[in-house]
């Protein structure tokens, strides 16, 4: 039995309407860890009760496909085709899912259409946007709770930010290496291959079992890399940015994410917001430089604040110190003060000459 949270119930009818009305290109946006693999499924499901469909799914990412492909095996959808976008013989299909829909833009999108003749299309983003400003071929865009809610609301875990003061290969292994237990499961995302592996280096120097992974390895390499991840043979994961997409760890605890613009912020950010069914109070950390163009916390506020100056300092509220402060706030409140008669009466005086010369 599928238990689904009223948000989903509400973007699977939200969407199930525009088709109806008549919309043959719908985008569901929803932020990472929400469940939009389920959601489309289900609103698949429900669309081939009313008529025969045949469905092409498709994802630029192989891992993607595997995890589409394996949730379906509860749902139970039918006659449906999971496919890279980059095929070049695509079988013709009725309805066409592209997953992380803000490539739907692109051209070997574009051409899968063409080569499907697909009569609807669905999207599925956690980003409706794409950095070079190309628009979204989407009818209508559905979304509903953002990442601030479903924190509030339990549905993705809580996370506290670190700034360091510089991205680097040298500064990012030094914290992994000086804090492993802060840090726990991690991804860092680094800006180049070259930096990649100086990070990796550095780590395995010190005894950090660290693999790096990249978009030339082979699926039966990634596979393995991901396994051995997932098993905790490997402790950090280092990449460019494979990993911002199609990538579930629900025990992933840390992303190191590199300076990068709104989009691959949120992406690679969002990699560790995912509830972990064996850890019900994980508390995601995400490490940025304090040069990173997009702070996190411009899409949420973090639940503490750190900054590195030879140590870890806190830039957030502190809940003891503010106690204290209340504390202190109300004894002054509450507490009689005499003033001396020498004050009172210059007090009065003054008060009196407001008035008599305003």
């Amino acid at each position: 039995m599928i238990e689904h949270r009223e948000y989903q119930v509400r973007l699977i009818n939200d969407a199930m309407k525009a088709f109806d009305d008549g919309c043959k290109n719908v985008l569901i946006v929803s932020p990472c860890g929400s469940g939009k693999t389920l959601v489309s499924l289900q609103l698949l499901r429900q669309m081939q009760q009313k008529r025969k469909l045949r469905i092409g799914w498709v994802a630029m990412r192989h891992k993607l496909l595997q995890q589409a492909e394996l949730e379906n095996q509860r749902v139970g959808v039918k006659d449906i085709t999971f496919l890279s976008m980059f095929e070049k013989h695509p079988p013709k299909c009725d309805v066409m899912v592209c997953d992380e829909g803000h490539h739907d833009s692109a051209t070997s999108c574009a051409l899968l259409h063409k080569r499907m003749k697909v009569e609807i299309s669905l999207g599925l983003s956690g980003t409706p946007f794409r950095t070079d400003r190309v628009k979204l071929a989407f009818d209508k865009i559905i979304s509903d709770y953002g990442v601030r809610f479903l924190i509030e609301k339990g549905y993705l875990c809580n996370f506290d930010q670190y700034v360091v003061p510089e991205f680097s290969p040298k500064v990012v292994a030094d914290r992994l290496i000086s804090e492993p237990e802060r840090w726990g499961k991690s991804v860092v995302y680094m800006p180049t291959e070259a930096a990649c592996q100086e990070t990796d280096a550095l780590l395995k120097r010190r005894g950090v079992a660290s693999e790096t992974i990249f978009g030339w390895h082979s699926h039966q390499q990634r596979d393995e890399i991901f396994t051995r991840f997932e098993q905790g043979q490997t402790q950090v994961l280092i990449n460019i940015y494979l990993l911002s997409e199609g990538f579930d760890c629900p025990d992933l605890r840390s992303v190191f994410v590199r300076d990068a613009n709104k989009l691959c912020t949120i992406q690679m950010s969002g990699r560790s917001l995912r509830k972990d069914p064996s850890d019900p109070t994980k508390t995601a950390n995400i490490i940025q430089s304090e040069k990173a163009p997009f702070p996190y916390t411009r899409v949420t506020k973090a639940r503490q604040q750190w900054h590195w100056l030879n140590s870890w300092h806190s830039v957030s509220h502190n809940e003891r110190a503010e106690a204290a402060v209340k504390q202190a706030l109300k004894m002054i409140a509450t507490t009689k003060v005499t003033l001396p008669e020498y004050l009172l009466k210059k007090r009065a005086k003054d008060l009196r000459n407001s008035v008599l010369d305003p």
